[in-house]
């Protein structure tokens, strides 16, 4: 199996969620992990991947100050996201659906990325291997424990589907890692 790290400079995830009759933006830049690939049986492959939740960006400086507050992320108490694969399948060319546990507040649910990869590339410098990795999928805020119960208006007018966008630059650290990707 071959490693490949996430480029935490160069990957996002980005969520998306109706608020009255607009929708709010927001990303995370903080973004870590590994997966390990498999480019023979790409069901072996793992994906594992951390989201530091104090590196939110949003539109302007309410809805961010709501996203990190303890109606939302409470990133006081749960200052990460989690992600660790459980079951990783080839759904097409260069496409896979990675199927796992996202932990966000505390609280695991099995969620599923459908995912787009490019092939291996040399950097610039030819130091490393990098290719991209875009997934999506869409939540419910209330299966992680974002009721807003207390702010019964408020939950009213979010919606309850968020719908999360990773952009994920992967690079490998040596050269004679290189293979195609699955």
């Amino acid at each position: 199996m071959d490693t490949w790290k996430i480029d935490s400079e160069h990957s996002t995830a980005g969520f998306d969620v109706r608020f009255l009759f607009r929708h709010m933006h927001g990303q995370f830049t903080g973004i870590s992990g590994s997966v390990f690939l498999d480019p023979v049986d790409v069901s072996r492959s793992v994906v594992e991947a951390v989201i530091d939740t104090t590196s939110v960006k949003a539109e302007d400086r309410t809805w961010r100050t709501q996203i990190r507050g303890p109606h939302f992320l409470d990133v006081e108490h749960h200052p990460t996201i989690t992600f660790k694969s459980t079951a990783v399948e080839r759904t097409g060319n260069r496409h896979i659906r990675i199927s796992g546990d996202l932990t966000i507040r505390g609280i695991t649910n099995e969620e599923i990325l459908e995912a787009e990869y490019t092939d291996p590339e040399e950097d610039t410098e030819g130091k490393t291997l990098a290719m991209r990795l875009t997934a999506h999928t869409t939540i419910n805020r209330v299966d992680y424990g974002i009721t807003l119960q207390d702010k019964e208006a408020l939950s009213l007018m979010i919606g309850k589907d968020i719908r999360i966008t990773l952009a994920v630059r992967l690079v490998s650290l040596a050269l004679e890692t290189r293979v195609a990707a699955p």
